[in-house]
């Protein structure tokens, strides 16, 4: 089983666990140099409390212990590794250890840190899901309970974890220094909003973090943006979101986001769990008559579609196959042409779109006809 290879495994090594889900009648500790991985990442691989017992499911506490890719589920930490009632799923020690790359959920606890505690300055959880957790109803940290030596929280997501006080986050007074960065968490129940902190802690601060906060120190922070569909749970930035771009770097930041992208894909990092990928500008043009007899009366719909921008400026140029440019528009908004010939001819259009920064053109050659485009003759003239 899982314990037993961690145990059989020597200090510097590497255990690699199958695509399965293992029932945790037992603390799974490490207190080595070690890396618990998953072989297919946390969709596949699941550690799950087996019902009847109580226990916590992960306990970390070397500089270098690393446990990295499962689901972690149904954990009800009350003490029985490492002596301390926090972290109902995991617990990070005062020696130190990182979470990254996991779901957390479903996990209690009977004191404070639902999901999970952290107790040491080089305690790091990262890019990982904390959701439906929950510390006991009189104590603190549906999701996390930051005390003792401190924690970082780096690109993190929290939803719908339950505490007193900080329903993802609540942070310690003891704790001499806490860093929450990249995280969103939203939606979580508790009094003291989502991120809390005892007033006392002497460092705790939220870098390029969306929530809600009481008493963190905020740099570059926001209370909410546009997501994608934040009423079920998805918080990836929609287009236009005020979190893109709206970031700013810091000591060792991740390379990739929660769902691996690269961060900061456009001028400067995104504000949140998620970096939203740079889109390509890219606009394009129909015509609804390809072909129609001149008459002077027949009205031509240019319809322009825009791909990679929430709004868009469109400057216009049309003109007959001579060369001759018969109309031209500027800074028109993302919507349908009307265009009349008062001339036979086929036409040529060229549509510039524009976001601000960026600029996408595209022309199509002889787009339409206005007149007659075949003529028979025969014999007879």
């Amino acid at each position: 089983d899982v314990l037993t290879a961690i145990d059989f495994c020597l200090a510097g090594g590497t255990v690699i666990v199958h695509d399965g889900t293992y029932p945790i009648r037992d603390t799974l500790k490490i207190e080595k140099k070690l890396t618990l991985k998953s072989e297919n990442g946390r969709e596949t691989t699941i550690l799950a409390r087996d019902t009847s017992v109580s226990t916590r499911i992960l306990y970390l506490n070397h500089a270098e212990a690393l446990a990295e890719g499962f689901t972690i589920q149904k954990g009800n930490g009350g003490g029985a590794a490492g002596g301390v009632p926090y972290g109902g799923g995991v617990l990070i020690g005062t020696v130190g250890g990182t979470l990254d790359k996991c779901l957390v959920e479903n996990c209690s606890s009977g004191n404070c840190g639902g999901g999970m505690a952290l107790l040491a300055t080089n305690a790091v959880v990262r890019r990982t899901i904390f959701r439906n957790n929950s510390s006991h109803v009189a104590y603190y940290g549906g999701g996390v309970y930051i005390t003792q030596g401190g924690g970082i929280v780096d690109n993190c997501l929290f939803y719908n974890n339950t505490g007193k006080w900080g329903g993802a986050v609540y942070a310690d007074g003891a704790s001499p220094k806490i860093r929450i960065y990249n995280t969103t968490a939203l939606d979580n129940k508790g009094d003291g909003g989502n991120i809390c902190d005892y007033a006392s802690t002497k460092d705790a601060r939220a870098v390029n973090t969306i929530s809600t906060f009481v008493s963190f120190t905020q740099d570059h922070c926001l209370g909410t943006t546009s997501f994608t569909d934040q009423p079920n749970n998805d918080y990836t930035l929609a287009p236009g979101a005020t979190a893109i771009d709206a970031g700013v770097d810091y000591e060792g930041m991740c390379a990739t986001d929660l769902a691996g992208n690269p961060r900061k894909s456009g001028e400067a990092v995104d504000i949140g769990a998620y970096e939203r990928s740079a889109e390509v500008l890219a606009v394009d043009v129909s015509v609804d008559v390809k072909s129609a007899d001149f008459t002077g009366d027949v009205v031509y719909t240019l319809t322009p579609t825009v791909a990679g921008a929430s709004s868009a400026t469109l400057d216009w140029t049309i003109r007959r196959s001579d060369g001759v440019v018969v109309r031209t528009e500027a800074g028109l908004s993302v919507a349908p042409l009307a265009f009349r010939p008062t001339e036979p001819g086929c036409f040529t259009v060229r549509v510039v779109a524009s976001d601000g920064g960026r600029t996408a053109e595209v022309e199509h050659a002889d787009l339409f006809v206005a007149g007659t485009d075949r003529v028979f003759i025969d014999a007879k003239g």
